[in-house]
C-alpha cells in the first residue's frame, strides 16, 4: 500500500502544512477506510445514534438557557446575556438558531453604534428632542 505523506502537498508559499511534516516518523496515517470501504452497518448506526444524541443534548441545554433568558426579561437577571448565549448553543446544531443569532448580533451592533453616536453628540440629541 502506498502511503502519501503531506510532504508531497505543499502550500503555495512552499511552507510545510504542519510542523509534524519535518519530523521523521510523524507522517499522517491514512484513514482506516482508505481502501474505499464504507463503514459497516453497526458503525453507521452508532454514528447516527451519536449524532442524534448530540443534537438532543444541544437542543435541551440551549433551549433551557434560552428559556431562562426569556424568563429573565420579566424577572431580575441578565436576559441580554442569556438569550444570545442560548442561541449560540443552539446555533451549534440548528441553522434557524444561527440565522436568528446573526440578526440579534446585527441589531445589537446597530444599537451600540447609535448609543456611541448619542454619547459623542449629546447636543444633537437635545436638538432632536426640542423639535
Amino acid at each position: 500500500m502506498n502511503r502519501v505523506t503531506t510532504n508531497t502537498f505543499r502550500r503555495a508559499s512552499n511552507r510545510p502544512a504542519s510542523l509534524s511534516e519535518n519530523l521523521p516518523g510523524m507522517e499522517k496515517e491514512p484513514p482506516n477506510n482508505s481502501a474505499g470501504k464504507s463503514p459497516g452497518p453497526v458503525q453507521a448506526t452508532l454514528n447516527g445514534a451519536i449524532r442524534h444524541a448530540r443534537r438532543v443534548v444541544v437542543a435541551v441545554v440551549g433551549g433551557t438557557v434560552l428559556l431562562v433568558g426569556v424568563v429573565m426579561i420579566v424577572t431580575p437577571g441578565p436576559a441580554v446575556v442569556m438569550i444570545p448565549l442560548g442561541l449560540a448553543i443552539l446555533a451549534v446544531e440548528f441553522a434557524w438558531a444561527r440565522r436568528l443569532l446573526n440578526r440579534v448580533r446585527e441589531k445589537f451592533a446597530d444599537r451600540a453604534a447609535a448609543a456611541r453616536n448619542r454619547a459623542k453628540n449629546p447636543a444633537a440629541e437635545a436638538d432632536d428632542n426640542a423639535r
